[in-house]
């Protein structure tokens, strides 16, 4: 019974971090992208740790006209950042400002109406 509770432990322990890849890239009009058709972030530049990040999220359908969306953040797994609302839109690209206050990987989470749509993992540079 300890064997199958420590298997289990170790599946789903090491599951989380098995999603932690950088997402892929795409070139749209011009901009590099990194995500999908679920959700993107222009990604032109590299990110740096403690500075803004001015940049245009693509977002899901979905997201458009919902009520409420929001961006979530999680840093390699472990710490995690508030969250940020985003304005009603009508349009799929968003343009934010974002703050990252450590270097590593970070994924990105898309929420619409309290459910995760996407998830885009970036990585930011050290200063």
């Amino acid at each position: 019974m300890a064997f199958v509770l420590l298997f289990v432990f170790l599946h789903f322990s090491g599951e989380e971090r098995a999603k932690w890849h950088t997402s892929p890239d795409y070139v749209s009009d011009g901009n590099l992208y990194l995500g999908d058709e679920k959700g993107s972030i222009e990604y032109n530049s590299f990110v740096m740790e403690e500075e803004n990040f001015e940049t245009n999220l693509i977002l899901p359908e979905k997201a458009v006209g919902a009520d409420k969306v929001r961006l979530l953040f999680t840093h390699d797994g472990r710490g995690k950042k508030a969250p940020i609302a985003l304005p009603h839109s009508r349009e799929k690209e968003q343009p934010v400002t974002l703050w990252f206050p450590d270097s590593g990987k970070w994924r990105m989470d898309i929420e619409i109406n309290g459910s995760v749509h996407s998830s885009v993992v970036l990585p930011v540079k050290e200063k």
